[in-house]
């Protein structure tokens, strides 16, 4: 497809941000994108649907990255408590972490407690959990990392 100076000037006005136009472009040159529109309007419609796609890629992989690194940061930080309660630390700070824990706990609603336990104790992951009780996983990971951060919270 060609870039007519008109289907230029039609991009430009679309009001998406000027990066993701620019990506556009260069897909429509190197054509990657399959289409023909036969006239400004098509073109117009047909850019619209395309750098809406390419924006909601973009937010699923800035989504899961960010989720990745959340759940990365998560293991980490239970290694690394694991690793200090096999150092032989004093039974009475661990009896004390346990009670502050459990309190920390219990200021959780019942669900998110109930998650949260079920996540990391028994290290099922979000999916099994929302099989297991016939949620959506996605609602099970928003309950997981709103928990979380009323946790660090507190």
């Amino acid at each position: 497809m060609e870039l007519t100076a008109e289907r230029i000037e039609a991009l430009d006005k679309l009001s998406w941000p000027d990066d993701l136009k620019q990506d556009f472009a260069v897909k429509v040159l190197e054509g990657t994108l399959d289409a023909e529109p036969n006239n400004l309007t098509e073109f117009k419609r047909w850019a619209n649907k395309c750098l809406l796609h390419m924006h909601m890629n973009e937010t699923r992989k800035e989504t899961n990255r960010k989720r990745l690194e959340s759940e990365n940061a998560d293991s980490i930080a239970k290694e690394l408590f694991d690793r200090q309660l096999h150092l032989g630390e004093d039974p009475s700070d661990i009896l004390e972490m346990e009670d502050s824990i459990g309190t920390l706990l219990d200021s959780l609603s019942a669900l998110n407690r109930a998650t949260l336990i079920e996540y990391y104790v028994e290290g099922r992951t979000p999916e099994d959990i929302a099989a297991a009780n016939g949620e959506n996983v996605e609602a099970v990971r928003k309950r997981i990392t709103r928990a979380r951060n009323q946790l660090k919270g507190e």
